[in-house]
């Protein structure tokens, strides 16, 4: 179930549909929908994960969304979101987002090859 509009943020699933409170460790797995192809997406994605200190990946999906998943500390993490969100939000439509249980199996942020996708 999608919530809709560029100010979409969570959708209830699989995950827990809010971020973990405190200064815990989380990972968010977020899809999303629009012109999110072709912009800057991926690059920008790990450069702001840099900036945020989060561990994870980025892709484009055949379907022409872009998924990532983060990991790190909890304010770090929500803080990557929001500036994700607030860099394209002229291109984001829609998005699915789940706060997962963090695994730590991410060593750094990496641009992954598209899965069937065009790159951009």
């Amino acid at each position: 179930m999608l919530h809709g509009g560029a100010g979409a943020t969570e959708v209830r699933g699989v995950g827990a549909s809010e971020p973990p409170c405190g200064s815990g460790q989380a990972r968010v797995q977020a899809r999303f929908f629009g012109q999110v192809q072709g912009v800057g997406f991926r690059y920008l994605a790990r450069a702001l994960a840099h900036r945020h200190g989060v561990v994870g990946f980025v892709r484009n999906l055949p379907d022409s969304r872009v998924e990532l998943e983060a990991e790190g500390p909890a304010a770090q993490v929500r803080a990557y979101l929001e500036d994700l969100r607030g860099e394209f939000r002229q291109y984001i439509r829609d998005e699915e987002v789940q706060w997962l249980v963090p695994t730590g199996e991410y060593r750094r942020f990496e641009v992954r090859t598209s899965s069937g996708a065009g790159s951009a």
